[in-house]
């Protein structure tokens, strides 16, 4: 429902992505086509993370703390659920199934097109309050 959003954070990394409003429906395959469902949720999920540029490659690397989780259940039509347990079980869940190499640090390569490439790439924290990420660098033709 809510695009993802990236800012500042107050936290322990400099940068935080927030997603809010992802719906997950899991449902019961009864066969021959029909689905039932058991469960509907909302994810809303905050992550820390930093940015560098590092040999013509922007470096993105998790931050320290693991990402927070909130579950919120819109439907559950065959049974009462009680949220808090369903939201303890689902992070812990969730929390496991992420790998320990995503904590890590990723590179993205900026790639040479057209018979150009792009050379000393700087990244800058920009606007007012230093919320938005700039990368600028130069253009070179090869």
């Amino acid at each position: 429902k809510l695009p993802p959003f990236v800012g500042r954070s107050s936290g322990l990394a400099p940068f935080a992505l927030s997603m809010g409003g992802t719906r997950i429906e899991i449902y019961n395959d009864l066969g021959g086509g029909q689905l039932q469902l058991l469960v509907a949720l909302t994810l809303h999920a905050w992550a820390e993370f930093d940015v560098a540029m590092t040999n013509g490659a922007v470096a993105i690397t998790a931050g320290p703390m693991r990402p927070r989780l909130l579950f919120n259940v819109d439907e559950s039509p065959l049974a009462r659920l009680n949220e808090t347990r369903l939201q303890a079980l689902l992070s812990l869940v969730v929390d496991s199934m992420l790998p320990t190499s995503a904590v890590g640090t990723r590179q993205i390569q900026i790639p040479s097109f057209a018979g150009l490439e792009v050379q000393n790439l700087e990244l800058t924290a920009d606007g007012p309050g230093g919320d938005y990420l700039t990368i600028g660098g130069n253009l070179i033709k090869r």
